[in-house]
């Protein structure tokens, strides 16, 4: 009995020592219970004391029925701590392990493996406290893809997904070790290069260049990308963080619209040009946050609300007004159209489900052309429709003339399948950019809205008269409505009335409102 207890004992005393091991272990992670880790491994040091006591004990005696009770107990504690210690460990690692993958993942994009948006900001953050001596310098570059949203049109997103990860590797290529290379978000790329002039960034913007000169293979097809680079140094140009991304952001689209590839940020001397230059950051900023506002304009017709024409109040930037021309060119160029028409459609759609249950007047949509053309744009108006159960025949599609003219025959099948879905569609600012009547003959228009340039001195104008009076007669034989656009007097409001015309759009009856503008209008309509 003696024996047996003493190997039950040295066994349980050998197994309580090999839980020394993990228990090291543990003070190697950050668990916030450090100080009780250490407190469990001193209690298993006092533990080893004990059998080591007990053991000294059976050595020199005889084991009676207790000592062998105590034996097995002693043996199954040190299997038990042992067993513990070891799981505490496995536990921890896999939490460590899961940590350092999360960490990984929200700092890095997904489909490129690159550093994403979030971690650069960190790393220029590091270089900036990292500069050490007033001389040390370092640069940002950023960097978007030409021809990119061609191929997620073209396509489809699957292709634009396999030419980022295609792009990466090469920018990478011509990078040091110390250099980082992140994707922001979309088709645009940032780098941070540390001891890094102006002179030498230009370097490594040309040999980033060429190496996107060699065409991709993407779906059997041999595409060419190409690639706009704007630089900004510190602290040449600035020491803080977000305008050093701003302005190199500011010089990648002087790079874009010069078609010169790459551009070092240079302040322009007239505070217009600067507050232009800023206006492409500024605009996304804005669209991506979803702090666009828009303006409603009712339609009349016979003194009664015929229509509310929905549009884009374009923000002032730093102060500036941008004509809604320029911002509509710059959000389609930056590839944005999708995200401004889903924001019309969410919006403007649940405000004209509350309207629709009271009065009865049409919705007239406002929306970026271009951006309107694709099927998934199809599908998600078509969504949004039975989402607030409106009427694909409650609402007015209104396409400017010139963005008709300028992609006709791309432009015709879509507006017949928003035509045969039951959507009205209705040609804007027709007759001011030279009217095409094959516009008119070959889309199934349900409206025309004459350009608010007929307008312009209407009641003294015969020619202008003349002209209006002919447009709805045309538009009489053909069978579609006509809104003269652009009345803001009481005169013209006569002029036109004596025409025998009942139906425009202007000041006169009313200017666009803000939506609580709207609501006490429609108050007072009632």
């Amino acid at each position: 009995m003696n024996t047996f207890s003493t190997l039950l004992v040295a066994a349980g005393l050998l197994v309580l020592c090999g839980s020394l091991i993990p228990l090291t272990k543990t003070s190697h992670y950050e668990t916030g219970q450090r100080l009780g880790w250490r407190f469990v491994y001193a209690l298993n040091w006092a533990f080893i004391l004990g059998y080591l006591y007990f053991l000294a004990y059976l050595w020199g005696g005889s084991a009676n029925l207790i000592d062998l009770v105590l034996a097995i107990i002693l043996f199954g504690g040190g299997v038990f701590v042992y067993l513990v210690s070891q799981m505490s460990v496995a536990s921890l690692e896999c939490i460590q392990k899961s940590a350092s993958a999360y960490e990984k993942q929200s700092l890095h994009d997904v489909l490129t493996g690159l550093p994403n948006r979030k971690q650069l900001f960190y790393v220029l953050a590091g270089t900036l406290a990292a500069r050490g001596r007033d001389d040390d310098v370092f640069s940002v570059m950023v960097m978007d893809l030409n021809g990119f949203k061609d191929i997620n049109d073209t396509l489809g997103h699957h292709a634009g997904d396999k030419a980022l990860q295609m792009v990466a590797p090469r920018l990478q290529q011509q990078l040091r070790s110390s250099d980082t290379l992140c994707r922001m978000g979309g088709d645009e790329f940032a780098v941070v290069l540390p001891k890094t002039g102006s002179d030498q960034a230009l370097l490594v913007a040309q040999k980033m260049l060429k190496a996107l000169e060699p065409s991709f293979k993407i779906e059997e097809k041999e595409l060419v990308m190409g690639i706009s680079i704007g630089i900004a140094c510190c602290p040449e140009h600035s020491a803080d963080v977000d305008a050093l991304i701003q302005f190199a952001d500011i010089a990648m689209y002087q790079a874009k619209r010069n078609k010169t590839g790459v551009e070092i940020y240079v302040a322009a001397n007239d505070s217009h040009s600067v507050q232009k230059l800023s206006a492409p950051h500024r605009l996304q900023k804005i669209i991506t946050n979803e702090q666009l506002e828009l303006r409603y304009q009712p339609i009349n017709d016979h003194n009664e609300i015929s229509g509310m024409e929905v549009f884009v109040c374009w923000p002032k930037i730093d102060g500036e007004d941008m004509t809604p021309g320029y911002c509509m060119s710059l959000v389609e160029y930056m590839g944005l159209g999708e995200k401004v028409n889903h924001f019309i459609l969410k919006k403007a759609l649940a405000q004209y489900s509350q309207w629709q249950a009271r009065f009865d007047f049409k919705l007239h949509l406002n929306l970026m052309v271009e951006s309107a053309l694709s099927r998934e744009f199809f599908l998600l108006f078509e969504q949004e429709l039975k989402l607030y159960e409106i009427k694909p025949s409650s609402v007015t599609l209104e396409i400017p003339e010139p963005a008709l003219r300028k992609s006709l025959t791309i432009i015709g099948d879509a507006l017949k399948n928003l035509a045969a879905l039951g959507v009205s569609l209705s040609i804007k600012n027709f007759g001011g950019h030279g009217a095409a009547l094959l516009l008119i003959r070959d889309n199934p228009l349900k409206e025309l809205k004459l350009d608010a340039l007929f307008s312009k001195d209407l009641e003294t104008d015969i020619s202008n008269q003349a002209i209006i009076q002919a447009a709805q007669a045309f538009c009489n034989r053909l069978g579609i409505f006509m809104v003269v656009e652009g009345i803001d007097t009481e005169a013209a409001v006569a002029t036109l009335k004596g025409m025998g015309i009942h139906r425009y759009q202007g000041n006169a009856y009313c200017p666009a409102l803000k939506i609580d503008e709207v609501r006490l209008f429609l108050e007072n309509l009632n």
